[in-house]
């Protein structure tokens, strides 16, 4: 996986409920902020189609606060999954990761199927994962966040997880699986901030992030740690 530098990141120090209260505030920002150029193309494999924001090392934790969508569409038929993941990946491995988001069709690690959307979390880069029965409330705010050593939240639902993620880089990703008939991001689009940390309970504003998307999905980059993400 491609080393990133490091670069200088903005030293707001917030707590972790801190961090969430600041998000309807962010939401009418972002309604204004003018957005960058447009995001650099990911590669597909043709069944897997993402958006995702890339930003420094090394650290223990990443945070991204969301308000989940209202609306969402999933197809049944061809087993599709669309997810929203907070991740911190080892700098030097890859496949050492924590991924923790929200879910709603497919969950391969078990084989079953939620019209819903549902608190999980994976480690080994995907290699295994397990949800909670918990369903989301449309149109809520949440933080999530993946801190190495370990936990994974999603609001106030906390995996505990003995497993370390070494010279940690921070990376969010919204992604679809099986159909570009599901949606990303609600369709219309999904608004996220994005937070890492030295020690998992204090958290500091992403200074920068690189982002990439494949159509039909997109992504909009509003200041280094602001984005949105969705499509149809």
């Amino acid at each position: 996986m491609k080393r990133f530098l490091r670069a200088p990141r903005c030293q707001l120090m917030l707590t972790r409920a801190g961090a969430i209260s600041s998000l309807a505030a962010l939401l009418l920002i972002l309604q204004s902020a003018p957005l960058q150029a447009v995001a650099a193309t990911c590669s597909t494999d043709g069944n897997h189609w993402y958006a995702q924001a890339r930003s420094g090392c090394c650290d223990v934790g990443t945070l991204q606060n969301t308000a989940v969508p209202t609306k969402w569409s999933v197809d049944h038929s061809a087993n599709s999954t669309t997810d929203e993941g907070t991740w911190i990946i080892d700098n030097n491995n890859g496949n050492v990761a924590i991924e923790s988001g929200y879910y709603s069709g497919y969950f391969p690690y078990d084989g079953s199927w939620t019209n819903g959307l549902h608190p999980y979390y994976t480690i080994n880069n995907g290699g295994s994962g397990q949800h909670s029965g918990t369903y989301l409330t449309a149109g809520s705010q949440y933080g999530i966040d993946a801190v190495s050593g370990g936990r994974a939240d999603i609001g106030s639902t906390r995996f505990n997880l003995n497993y370390s993620v070494p010279n940690g880089f921070n990376f969010g990703m919204g992604e679809v699986v099986s159909s570009t008939r599901t949606w990303m991001g609600g369709g219309s689009g999904e608004s996220l901030q994005a937070y890492w940390s030295p020690n998992g309970s204090s958290w500091y504003l992403w200074g920068f992030n690189n982002d990439c998307n494949n159509s039909p999905y997109w992504i909009h980059q509003s200041s280094g740690s602001n984005w949105s993400n969705g499509g149809y």
